[in-house]
């Protein structure tokens, strides 16, 4: 039987494409992992990811230069809805955008009791402001706004997607390699995390919180042992598999298509509404 190193340089070899570039593309197991994402990409008409860089710019840029929170606001109700209608859970959604409202609710809390001049109301010994108001709602409403606009691409674009536009955009090589690899990778430390912990558990390793606190400092050491013990065998396995510095990027499609060109123009026509709306309210 193989032992686990040749395992392991078999996997590797396999996942990065080294040995059968005819049945395997270089980010073959990366590729796998965006079945699901791929779903929800066609649920948004398949517009690639090129033209959903340049429209989520453009949600950014005018996010940040609108004088009203109301385009802030405007953006976030259509990203969410994007969400949705590419069969993303609402649960989900929620969870993932829980930290920027935290954030949003922080800011915006700040600077209604902490600036401003013109007396609003009172709150105990705080004071509202109107200025600190219309501040708060501004700042919370460009936190809310651009986070679920970048939400929509990260949760409907393949990684291998993102990989293609990042070397279309002459992002240095290097950089799109560990990007792929740690892709590829960190899912393979998770399962070889929760692995450990439930091993931890089942020798009561979680049964006191003292316990607790020492499997999982031990848990953390045995990953970072591994992932560094695994990254070597993967180097190795990719020397043997003819990698010489540096990996094939995929280069995606060529140009845009007719569906992102539809896409961009609507994406401009909504921003130039949500800029029109904010500055007329």
């Amino acid at each position: 039987m193989p032992n686990h190193h040749e395992h392991e340089h078999r996997h590797a070899g396999h996942g990065l494409g080294f040995g059968h570039s005819h049945e395997h593309n270089e980010f073959a197991e990366v590729a796998t992992e965006d079945e699901q994402v791929l779903d929800r990409e066609k649920a948004l008409g398949g517009v690639g990811p090129r033209a959903k860089l340049i429209a989520l710019a453009a949600a950014l840029l005018v996010n940040l230069v609108a004088p009203s929170p109301l385009t802030g606001f405007v953006i976030f109700l259509v990203a969410v809805a994007l969400l949705l209608r590419a069969g993303i859970a609402g649960r989900t959604v929620t969870t993932r955008l829980l930290v920027p409202w935290y954030f949003a609710a922080v800011a915006f809390l700040t600077q209604v009791f902490l600036t401003g001049q013109t007396p609003l109301f009172t709150l105990g010994p705080a004071v509202a402001s109107a200025e600190g108001l219309a501040h708060g709602l501004t700042i919370a409403s460009r936190v809310i706004g651009g986070t679920a606009a970048v939400l929509v691409v990260s949760m409907t674009t393949p990684m291998t997607g993102m990989l293609a536009t990042a070397a279309w955009l002459r992002v240095p090589p290097i950089v799109v390699e560990i990007a792929a690899l740690t892709y590829r990778y960190v899912f393979l430390l998770a399962e070889e995390a929760e692995r450990i912990r439930e091993a931890q558990k089942t020798r009561l390793g979680h049964s006191t919180w003292r316990n607790s606190m020492r499997s999982y400092g031990i848990l953390g050491g045995m990953v970072v042992v591994n992932s560094y013990d695994r990254a070597e065998r993967v180097y190795q396995a990719m020397l043997l598999r003819g990698y010489r510095g540096d990996l094939p990027v995929p280069a995606g499609e060529a140009g845009f298509t007719s569906t992102d060109v539809k896409a961009l123009f609507w994406v401009a026509l909504g921003l130039a509404a949500a800029l029109g709306l904010g500055l007329l309210v």
